[in-house]
């Protein structure tokens, strides 16, 4: 048993796609340059813990993934390891003899030779269905061909000889027993986790970011990554709407010396289809204006308020251990693949600790924190008073909720022809018009879309004419749209695969000419240095020839 790497400068930063061989239990890991590889262990990511010694499983707060060799007394396995919270995940492909562990959809599927069913429209809910939680949320999706693709949340991944999958829980978190409690807990850990990041022993050392607005969230991130030693906050000043809740002043008052501002609809004007990396995770398009910082974000922790308005909301009387956000309609997962290609870890603060919801829950409710609260539907003690405490005056932030992202799901198509860059809504309009079918399922699927979403379009008609509602919306169980959108996934899936392709092609290029020559013998393909590779390639010809 051991692990062997191949690291691909073509392939995105962060990504690597593992194939664990039956019996022998051998690994093999095609990685990009910013993977960490250890003899017993690699990783993408960081954790509050003694980086040497890799035990990023046994983490409280771990963001990334990676695999190890886990021993226990006279038996061997492979252990994988999720993030700990459910805005990232694991994706398997079970072959014959092998199976394929990815850390990104498209690469787990490149490597498996195998693709999304472009008949199959219920991707997007099957994706978001993880709003159910870790325990009821639908675990695999299907592919052309009668294959799976099996999705794995905050967990580890136990493979043994047989290639045996067994789910093992994340390690248990004490509840917090009043403010200061959490205050210091969750303050030491994010120091802790800055550190392990840093530790001279990575070849990809992080610095650090964080996002900011004057909303809840990010404005309590930021004080506390200030407190950890950022110095670099990232916020969006246009369009107008953005302006609004744009956190310059905030930064200010926090002592921040760089504070970047930009556009949130730089996107708009790429040419490289970079929309693809975000519905090709399940969630159509919520993060895509972050590409606007991919400069600032390459190679540092960069941190985010997301799910804070779950976990550190007053009002969320549904507070459980399960990550289970049913009222919830979208699955926060658009960031997956835009974080492997820009090199940054992925780090959602509020989701530390997410296990202890309940006791979260509680602590925003009791007395002490009774002098933080306002009042409101738009009520969270708890970030208010970290912010609050550190200087920052009550009426400067957390007033009006707004955030920042957009999403495709509701979209016709000449308001996804806005919200695109016309480089990417053209070659999704030709995917669209290429797949598109229309006969009596499509039919009742519209049918069952516009009963589930009827209020989406009654509130946005009623905003309009400047009346305030409190319709209920559609949650995790609502149907898919079977309009404009219906095919994004599988557009932006196929465009991503492309670029694992391409990257092996790129790598391989002289290989894959002399293999595909069968009267070339040439020594070079016989030698030692093609030889780790050679089934791969064979393999992608094979793939090639059947297209």
């Amino acid at each position: 048993m051991k692990i062997s790497y191949i690291e691909m400068h073509q392939l995105p930063k962060m990504a690597w796609g593992a194939i664990v061989e039956k019996d022998s239990l051998h690994v093999t890991v095609y990685h990009g340059k910013n993977v960490e590889t250890q003899k017993d262990f690699f990783v993408e990511g960081a954790w509050e813990g003694a980086f040497a010694k890799g035990r990023f499983d046994q983490a409280d707060f771990f963001n990334g993934s990676g695999g190890r060799i886990k021993q226990k007394k006279y038996k061997r396995t492979f252990m994988f390891s999720t993030a700990s919270h459910t805005l990232d995940r694991l994706h398997t492909i079970r072959l014959k003899n092998k199976l394929i562990v990815s850390n990104s959809m498209p690469f787990a599927l490149h490597l498996a030779h195998a693709r999304l069913n472009p008949r199959y429209l219920d991707y997007e809910k099957d994706l978001n269905s993880i709003l159910k939680g870790i325990y009821r949320y639908k675990d695999w999706i299907p592919l052309k061909g009668q294959k799976k693709l099996y999705l794995h949340y905050y967990c580890n991944l136990v493979i043994d000889k047989h290639l045996n999958i067994e789910k093992e829980k994340k390690m248990e978190i004490a509840p917090f027993e009043h403010y200061e409690h959490y205050r210091q807990i969750l303050s030491c850990t994010l120091k802790q986790f800055i550190e392990n990041a840093k530790d001279p022993l990575r070849k990809q050392p992080y610095g650090i970011v964080t996002t900011i607005s004057n909303g809840y969230d990010s404005a309590a991130c930021a004080v506390l990554a200030k407190e950890a030693g950022c110095d670099t906050a990232l916020s969006f000043d246009r369009p107008e709407h953005y302006a609004e809740d744009c956190g310059l002043s905030i930064a200010q008052q926090l002592g921040y010396s760089s504070i970047i501002l930009k556009d949130a609809q730089k996107y708009l004007d790429n040419e490289q289809l970079i929309e693809t990396a975000f519905v090709s995770t399940g969630e159509l398009g919520s993060g895509v204006v972050y590409t606007s910082f991919e400069e600032e974000m390459a190679d540092n922790i960069v941190i985010f308020g997301e799910e804070g308005d779950e976990f550190w909301g007053k009002d969320r009387s549904d507070a459980n251990d399960g990550f289970r956000f049913p009222d919830d309609v979208m699955a926060g997962v658009s960031m997956i693949e835009h974080r492997l290609r820009v090199g940054y870890i992925f780090t959602p603060l509020p989701t530390f600790g997410g296990v202890q919801w309940k006791s979260l829950w509680k602590l925003s409710n009791s007395p002490e924190m009774q002098p933080y609260s306002i009042g409101g539907s738009y009520d969270r003690p708890i970030p208010r008073r970290i912010v609050e405490t550190a200087g920052i005056p009550r009426e400067a932030f957390g007033m009006n909720k707004k955030g920042v992202g957009i999403n495709y799901r509701y979209d016709s198509f000449s308001r996804l022809k806005e919200r695109m860059s016309k480089a990417s809504f053209h070659s999704y309009q030709q995917y669209y018009k290429h797949y598109r079918k229309f006969d009596r399922e499509h039919f009742q699927r519209w049918l069952r879309y516009l009963f589930d979403t009827k209020n989406v379009y009654l509130h946005v008609a009623l905003r309009k004419l400047g009346i305030e509602s409190n319709l209920t919306m559609p949650n995790a169980e609502s149907e898919t749209n079977p309009g404009a959108p219906a095919y994004l996934i599988h557009w932006g899936v196929q465009e991503m695969q492309k670029r694992y392709r391409n990257a092996f092609e790129r790598k391989y290029k002289k290989y894959l000419n002399l293999l595909q020559n069968e009267n070339n013998r040439s020594s070079a393909v016989l030698s030692e240095e093609r030889s780790p590779y050679s089934e791969e390639i064979m393999a992608e010809i094979g793939r090639r020839s059947r297209e």
